[in-house]
């Protein structure tokens, strides 16, 4: 059930302690890792808090108020948008932009004006919400059912068209942006550079020297790997952008393919029918795949590496992609480091690492969890693995009664708000 709680810097000590928890998870979010950027963007300081996920309200010139779900999304968007909102402050982005209407159906003379007064009311906040979320839906018409995702998306056309779609894929890598980005008004930026370039025009000159990664909204820690929605150190990987860049989809799949082949497995083996069925799993962009596929490499030839195939292949929902995703990119950036994996448990859509010093270790990529039930599937699986010690790491930050219930499985250790270790 939808939360509305109401989050300000000013929050006074009255407040419940579930609102104060809130609170810290959310100022721990902002001044940690993004700032408040008038030049760029404005993050409203009402909050809503829905299924253990904060939904924050942004607004940019070209992207006026539209809602940012979660803050491993948060980190991707103030990174896309900044970079979006530079570009077109130059010669050739104000070329590119020419006077068109922007995602949301307004020129750029309105949607400044949204910025500059965004309304005082979470009604008013509202109806902007609306009106994007419309021209969002509008962005994917025409696309048949069975090429879209459990949202209703299709995640697997990236910027660019049929002729554009490979110079769309350079500009994207040039640009640090991700070419399968969901952000409407990044991939409408992304379409009209590549059709610009791909027919001559003056706005070729697209290059990383032009539009240099922007940290002055990201903390240095966070900026290097902001572009794919990554939480962890290492997880932007040149090698995989650089197969994103020079390959379509199908052709990226087979690039793969030989990626997990370097872990012993053999073309007949039955793993590699569960990865080609991972492949055409809707709910996951190419860039998602190929970062997946990325972390399973690093991780190895691990015992159940079919059973995590299995239930990448088998995910029916977008939500249960995003926290697949994170589990491994967490397990990958720690394994070694901290965990020495050896093996995964698998089950109702969580994967928990199983470490060769007996530990149980599930990280749950939720923005503040104060209920139990919410996260019943992934803490029933750990309750029932075979290590001993039991560990639980979280994107944000968790309440009293969250950590109780913890404490009643036999959880030994639990570490919040992750982004902190990248400090």
């Amino acid at each position: 059930m939808k939360k509305l709680i109401l989050l300000f810097l000013g929050l006074t000590a009255a407040a419940t302690a579930t609102a104060a928890d809130a609170q810290f998870s959310r100022i721990a979010a902002l001044n940690g890792i993004v700032s408040q950027r008038a030049d760029y963007y404005q993050i409203a300081d009402e909050v809503a808090l829905e299924d253990g996920e904060y939904v924050f309200q942004m607004s940019s010139p070209h992207y006026p108020w539209h809602p940012v779900y979660g803050i491993a999304n948060l980190v991707k968007e103030c990174h896309e948008v900044t970079v979006m909102e530079t570009y077109y402050a130059t010669p050739q982005g104000s070329e590119v932009w020419g006077g068109v209407k922007d995602a949301a159906g307004n020129t750029v003379a309105g949607a400044k004006q949204l910025v500059a007064h965004p309304g005082d009311s979470a009604e008013a906040i509202g109806r902007s919400v609306k009106r994007t979320g419309r021209a969002v839906k509008g962005f994917f018409k025409g696309i048949g059912k069975d090429e879209r995702s459990s949202d209703g998306e299709d995640l697997q056309s990236g910027a660019g068209n049929f002729f554009s779609a490979d110079v769309a894929r350079q500009v994207a890598y040039e640009m640090k942006l991700d070419s399968y980005t969901r952000n409407p008004a990044v991939r409408s930026m992304l379409n009209k550079i590549a059709m610009k370039r791909a027919a001559g025009g003056a706005a070729v000159g697209v290059a990383t020297s032009l539009v240099p990664v922007p940290v002055s909204a990201l903390t240095a820690s966070v900026a290097s790997f902001a572009i794919n929605g990554a939480l962890t150190p290492g997880a932007y990987l040149e090698a995989t952008e650089e197969l994103l860049r020079d390959n379509p989809p199908t052709e990226l799949y087979r690039e793969l393919e030989k990626m997990l082949m370097t872990l012993g497995v053999a073309p007949q083996d039955k793993e590699i029918l569960l990865f080609r069925a991972f492949c055409a799993n809707l709910n996951f962009t190419p860039s998602e795949k190929a970062y997946i596929a990325t972390y399973l490499a690093r991780l190895g030839n691990l015992p159940a590496l079919s059973a995590v195939l299995q239930q990448l292949a088998t995910t029916a929902e977008v939500g249960d992609a995003t926290t697949l995703k994170l589990q491994l990119q967490f397990l990958s950036a720690f394994n070694g480091d901290k965990f020495y994996l050896q093996d995964y448990a698998v089950g109702a859509g969580n994967l928990i690492g199983l470490t060769t010093a007996g530990e149980a270790v599930l990280f749950l990529p939720f923005d503040y969890l104060d209920d139990a039930a919410a996260n019943a599937d992934g803490l029933a699986l750990l309750r029932g693995a075979v290590a001993g010690k039991k560990s639980v790491w979280t994107l944000g930050a968790t309440s009293s009664a969250f950590r109780a219930s913890l404490q009643k499985i036999g959880v030994a250790a639990l570490r919040e708000n992750i982004l902190q270790y990248l400090r």
